[in-house]
This record gives C-alpha cells, structure tokens and sequence, in this order.
C-alpha cells in the first residue's frame, strides 16, 4: 500500500503515527489547491515576486525563477505559508484560468481549451440562435436577437434572401463574356441604396424598343448631380445631369464607333477625320457672349459663293456708296482696351499692338446720314450678350462684306469704259 491517494496524491495518517494533525493539514492544504481548481493565470512566464497566500499558477514552458526554473513545464505552482510548491496535474483535471475567462483541462501532457462543445448535445431540429456580441473579456457571451433569429431559422438561401429583403435576386448575374456579376437585388442594383462613396452602380434595362443595355454609374438624386456610364445601343459613354427631378434625356454621349462627340443631339465633332457639326448651316462657332481668340488657320475660310444659291446680283444703291466713301474717311489706328490694361499702351515697350479698322458704329451712322437701314446690310451686326450688369448688346461688322462695298465705291460707274 502506498502512503499517498493515487488521484490527488493526498498523504495517508500511518497507524499509531504521532503529529497525525501535521499529516492531515497538508492533506487540507493540497485539497484546497486543486479541488475547484481555479489557477490565476496560464500564460506567465516571470516567477511572481509577491504572490498572494493560496494562489495556484500554471507554469508554462520557459518560466524563470528560483524556484519555478526548477518546476516542470504546465505542472501547477502552489503559493503557501511563504513557500512555492510543485503540483503535478493528472489527465483530465480541469481548472478556471481567471485572467483570460477560460476553462482548460490538461491532456497529459499541456493544458488545452475544455472542448465544452463536446458536452452539449442538441437535436436535429435545435438551432443555434443569436449573435456574438462584443464582451470585455475573450470569452465571448451570446446575445439572442430577433434579427439574428429569424436569419438563421430560415430554411435555405433563398429564404435567407427574403428574410433581407432581397427576395428573387440571383446570387449572381452571367453576362454575355462570362464575367461574374456581384449579387443584385430585384432593382437590378448592387445592394439598392447601399452605396460606394455616393454612388451606386446600376445595370441599364432594355429601352422600350430599342434593346439598350448597359451599365451606369449614378450619384444620389439631387440637382446638379450627375449619372454616367456606358450605353450598348449607340457603343458610347455618356453622361448626363440631374435637372427638374429627373436625369437629361439628351446627353453628353461620346461614340466608341465612330468618335463622334454629341451634346443634346448635336454633333460637336461628327464621325471622319475632320470635326463636323451635326447640321448644315445650322450651328454657330462661338457666340457674341463667348468668342474665340485669335484663329490660326494656313489658309482663309471659304464661304460659298455658289450663283445657284444665290439670287440674281443688284447694282450697289448710291447711298451705300455714298456710305462706305464716309466710312473710309475715318479708317484709323486704334488698340483694344483690354490689351492695353493688360500690357499698358506703348507698343514699342511691349505694350498693345496696332490696329488698322473701323468701328461698327461708325458704319452704323455712316449708313443712318445716307438714310439707309445698316440692320438691312449683313456686314453690320448687333447680337445680345450676357455681361456683368445684365444684358446688352456687342456690335460688330463682317468685313469681307465691308471690304467688298468698299472696293466696289473705287471702281468705274457700271457702263463706263476706260480710255
């Protein structure tokens, strides 16, 4: 017979043994170590310097100290009456480690998390209900929520989906490349008003006649937001603008076919090699309120001077003659006001240059003193702008035309002959 209990090793009273209390209190003591065993930590390494009276330490691998050094590794380092004790654990001892919430069971050889899941035993038709919610410590606690219940009670995937609101939308959606397409919903958008930085990518649904598809970009409803992306009907990127509670139906379109740039219907550049307006003779380059700067150009314009879209020529009236002689009377030198605020005035210290003209409104009352109407001529135009203080007018002269009547003041009278 051995003097110590095989299980917790508990020393045995010998007959007629005297001191019998020594025996029996060490027996008290070691019961109070492992019975209910409730260790402080698993996991530290440094030997503590004052450790509380009754405290039980698993010691892992790498301990130091005077006397854990000694100990073996995951045996249970026992504090009392001032003094460290070894304690070697046996399979199957359980014990609480306070400072990390769990329970652990030793395997023989190293303490391991107690397979508690091992213990519970459910039917076929119990669920497991709830969420993980976030808890102070490792362990984490289940909190049942009414949500989380009603997602994990459903049947399959699909009542899944109707339990989110997602109803009949596919997991994913194959186009015609094979590419996978993220889950949509029955909006045919990714998440319905779950967005990305503002937007929400949408698949176009066939026009009513037409068979456009394709795929948008679009930002939350809203004056001045915008909805862009590409349309396969006319093989291009467009882009459109929030305006009077809904997108444009004319927009900003760039052909991926032919190059072709349209802004409202209208051809900026047109398909070819050259830019093109959508129209003849329809669309104006630039504006009175807006005008280009100066026009590099090899070689002038050409305007059409075709007779057969003309009507019969008229001789010049006298009085427009008389007119254009008034006007070459006050051609002169004269600098643009805004160059010379830009600049300053002297050109020969590279101020504004000279210029060699006219003004329109010296055509104007050159053709008024001669009673003509100059709103009747085309070489004389007036045109509304818009300018800081509201609306108003620019005036201005086609001087080709202006050119021509001039040059025609020089020449003979019709049916003279020069001698």
């Amino acid at each position: 017979m051995t003097d110590i209990s095989a299980q917790l090793q508990l020393p045995y009273l010998a007959a007629g043994q005297a001191q019998k209390h020594v025996t029996v209190n060490d027996s008290l003591r070691r019961l109070d170590a492992i019975v209910q065993l409730s260790v402080v930590s698993s996991t530290t390494i440094a030997q503590p310097a004052s450790p509380v009276d009754g405290s039980v330490y698993i010691v892992p691998a790498g301990k130091t100290g005077t006397q854990w050094a000694t100990f073996a590794n995951w045996a249970l380092g026992y504090y009392r009456d001032g003094a460290w004790e070894q304690i070697t654990p046996r399979e199957g001892w359980r014990a609480f480690v306070k400072d990390t919430d769990q329970l652990v069971y030793y395997t023989g050889s190293a303490w391991s998390l107690f397979p508690v899941g091992k213990l519970v035993t459910v039917s076929a038709t119990d669920k497991v209900l709830g969420r993980a919610t976030a808890g102070a410590g490792a362990a984490e606690e289940i909190a049942l929520t009414a949500a989380g219940r009603a997602l994990i009670d459903a049947a399959d995937a699909t009542a899944q989906r109707a339990t989110l609101g997602l109803g009949s939308a596919a997991l994913k959606n194959t186009g015609s490349s094979g590419d996978a397409v993220p889950l949509l919903d029955q909006s045919n958008e990714w998440g319905g008003d779950q967005v990305y930085r503002g937007y929400r990518i949408v698949l176009l649904p066939a026009a009513a006649g037409s068979g456009s598809t394709g795929i948008r970009l679009r930002t939350f409803a809203g004056e001045g937001k915008f909805d862009f992306g590409y349309d396969e009907a006319s093989d291009g990127f467009f882009l459109n603008r929030f305006s009077g509670g809904s997108y444009a139906d004319s927009p900003l379109l760039i052909s991926g076919a032919t190059g072709a740039i349209t802004h409202k219907g209208n051809a900026v550049f047109h398909a070819g090699a050259s830019p093109a307006p959508a129209a003849d003779n329809t669309y104006n380059l630039g504006s009175a309120s807006f005008r280009f700067g100066t026009v590099y150009a090899a070689t002038g314009t050409i305007n059409t001077s075709d007779a057969r879209e003309k009507t019969a020529l008229e001789p010049i009236p006298e009085a427009a003659l008389r007119a254009v002689r008034r006007i070459l009377a006050g051609v002169g030198v004269f600098q643009w006001r805004e160059a010379v605020a830009r600049k300053g005035h002297d050109p020969a210290r590279g101020g504004a240059r000279l210029h060699v003209g006219v003004t329109a409104q010296a055509v104007r009352d050159a053709f008024l003193a001669e009673g003509e109407d100059p709103e009747r001529w085309a070489l004389f135009c007036e045109d509304k702008i818009a300018g800081p203080d509201g609306e108003g007018t620019r005036q201005g002269l086609r001087t080709d035309q202006l050119m021509m009547l001039a040059l025609a003041a020089q020449a003979e009278p019709r049916g003279a002959v020069a001698c």
